[in-house]
């Protein structure tokens, strides 16, 4: 039944108001779960990234810390004497060698060339082989 004041103001059925009202707050409802599971992924996404950020980085600060521990086990003296004998074993050679003329600069680009053509054709050789058996 409605009263006199839903009549006047153009309300005649309360059946139906009151089904629409419950649509609408099932509407809200619904809405609602949708911007929480929206909320919850954002969070999800959020979260993945910033375990990924951690294990980077973790791997930096392991691999900072394997660096210094290795550099700590480096004697600078041992290398010292290391560079200076050999210093002198290459600086030996170094006086031994000397700029090739045109005739010498010639054999050894032809010796090049025929070596790279000789490991080519080894190349090839090997690919047919595999490639027909």
């Amino acid at each position: 039944m409605s009263t006199i004041k839903d009549f006047l103001q153009g309300n005649t059925n309360n059946g139906e108001n009151k089904q629409n009202n419950n649509e609408i707050k099932e509407q809200q409802v619904k809405s609602k779960v949708e911007v929480q599971s929206k909320v919850e992924q954002v969070k999800n996404v959020e979260s993945e990234k910033k375990k990924e950020i951690r294990k980077t980085r973790n791997f930096y600060i392991e691999l900072k810390l394997s660096l210094k521990r290795i550099a700590s086990k480096i004697n600078p003296k041992l290398w010292k004497d290391w560079i200076v004998s050999h210093y002198y074993e290459y600086r030996r050679v170094f006086n031994l060698s000397k700029k090739p003329d045109a005739e010498e600069f010639k054999e050894l680009g032809i010796v090049v060339a025929i070596s790279a053509l000789l490991v080519g054709l080894v190349g090839l050789v090997l690919e047919l082989i595999f490639y027909f058996v």
